[in-house]
């Protein structure tokens, strides 16, 4: 099955990582506007044990999976653990 969803690609990254290596922001948040309604949904953000909202977070892990794709031109690291972490 998921052979199937990707064997139909016509090109190595999506369209966010060819804006985003051309330079063309734009096309960028044309991309992200077109995706985000279209998948996300407000359960997705959740909410914090303490009662406090942080989308961030959701937001930050749907880039990171934008961006690893380019993780053989790249070095892509995302937030370190810290402390007892």
């Amino acid at each position: 099955m998921f052979q199937g969803w990707f064997s139909n690609s016509e090109s190595n990254y999506n369209a966010f990582i060819k804006a985003m290596l051309w330079g063309n922001v734009k096309e960028m948040n044309t991309y992200m506007n077109e995706v985000a309604p279209a998948t996300f949904s407000s359960f997705d953000t959740g909410r914090h044990p303490s009662g406090k909202s942080q989308p961030e977070r959701f937001y930050h892990g749907f880039v990171l999976g934008l961006l690893v794709e380019l993780r053989d031109r790249y070095e892509v690291k995302s937030n370190r653990e810290s402390g007892y972490g």
